[in-house]
């Protein structure tokens, strides 16, 4: 059996309250892609439909991103854009404004104390570190948020939202990984996959975006060689679990019930199972 302590969270991941300050809605990108595409484009919106898994355009294109050149020519309709395909090429360079993005920025590494109950106790450091995660993901009828996300989360043993699975070429791919767990979610603690959903919804809905607060660990070993001052922060944190005592549980995830989850039709397994649940994000 064992607990966690963790030193100095709170402080470096304190800044992260402030949602989006840079975050941009709008962002355009041209790529270079071989033909043919392999890729579907909706015939009013100019929007990728679908991506075909192997194809051309696999990684450089996502699913809702709308086409807005090729080849420096605006294209203002489907037709326009048939007009320019027919030119013979091998490839083209398509100017897509993104509708899903993702990115990243290392907040801080900090030290996370396992207490071992095994006679008078053993105390492991690891270092851990925590990151934002801002998903811009774009509401459409056309566009299923769930190929987008690709991502799924369990339980780990000690009741947190762990990711299990990002699918390969998804949004979650990009930035997450499996082992992540995912403690925030718009600055909202989250303490169930239920949680999850709906903070990620309410994000989306209202404003396009949301912003994750993740722990990554270090690495796989324990016994991992830490900056002077991580060391400085295990070395104060340790006086602290001295007066505590053993049974300190300073990372801690309140459940809180925001507003009415049976909004959200998400399958919310028992809280002792840990079997792996996709994350499934339904349109309110």
């Amino acid at each position: 059996m064992s607990a966690s302590e963790t030193g100095s969270k709170d402080d470096c991941s304190r800044e992260v309250a402030h949602l989006h300050d840079s975050t941009p809605l709008d962002v355009t990108e041209t790529v270079i892609l071989k033909r043919p595409f392999g890729m579907r484009i909706h015939k009013v919106s100019l929007k990728i439909t679908f991506v075909e898994a192997g194809g051309n355009a696999m990684g450089l294109v996502g699913v809702g991103d709308e086409i807005v050149a090729i080849n420096n020519q605006q294209t203002k309709d489907i037709e326009t854009l048939n007009k320019i395909l027919k030119r013979p090429s091998k490839e083209a360079r398509v100017t897509l404004r993104r509708n899903n993005y993702s990115r990243s920025k290392h907040k801080c590494t900090t030290v996370e104390t396992l207490l071992v109950e095994k006679g008078r106790g053993l105390k492991v450091m690891r270092a851990v570190e925590l990151y934002t995660v801002d998903l811009v993901m774009g509401v459409s009828p056309d566009v299923d948020l769930n190929d987008i996300l690709g991502l799924a989360v369990k339980y780990d043993a000690k009741e947190r939202v762990r990711v299990t699975k990002v699918n390969p070429g998804s949004l979650a791919s990009i930035h997450l990984r499996p082992g992540d767990i995912i403690r925030e979610v718009n600055g909202q603690p989250i303490a169930s996959k239920s949680m999850l959903t709906f903070w990620m919804l309410n994000g989306l809905h209202s404003n396009r975006q949301v912003r994750l607060l993740i722990e990554r660990g270090a690495g796989d070993d324990t016994q991992v060689e830490m900056p002077s001052d991580v060391q400085e922060i295990a070395q104060k944190q340790a006086q602290r679990t001295a007066t505590t005592g053993s049974d300190a549980f300073l990372y801690h995830l309140q459940q809180t019930t925001p507003g009415d989850v049976k909004q959200v039709s998400t399958a919310e397994t028992d809280r002792s199972s840990h079997t792996d649940q996709r994350v499934h994000l339904c349109r309110m």
